[in-house]
């Protein structure tokens, strides 16, 4: 069997299946087609629900687009989601001088030395 080293680069590309688009982008693609033909129904069903789901539709479609064609830095929403996460914990303040039973179990006294 012949082996051959490959650039980390090249494993990192995520191949283009249907008409350019990755399979994610076409999932997030079906999914709001659906959301879309869910609301153009609603207003012709019930016309008083349809003019509430017209200002709701776009909240609903922005982050699906999102999840399907936003690619910060390279990564895939959730996993930049996840970093941005650990990264905003690590931020955190955390107090430096301790209190209560830490202070005496230390030897430090109420006031100082």
């Amino acid at each position: 069997m012949l082996l051959m080293d490959v650039p980390a680069d090249i494993n990192q590309v995520e191949p283009k299946n249907f008409f350019g688009w990755s399979v994610r982008q076409l999932i997030s693609l079906g999914i709001v087609v659906f959301i879309g033909g869910v609301g153009l129904v609603l207003q012709f069903v019930a016309p008083s629900v349809g003019r509430v789901t017209t200002r709701l539709l776009p909240l609903l479609i922005v982050p699906v687009m999102v999840f399907g064609w936003w690619r910060p830095h390279g990564l895939h929403p959730e996993k930049y989601v996840r970093l941005i996460y650990r990264w905003w914990l690590l931020l955190k303040p955390r107090p430096v001088l301790h209190s209560g039973r830490q202070r005496e179990a230390l030897g430090i006294s109420r006031h100082g030395r």
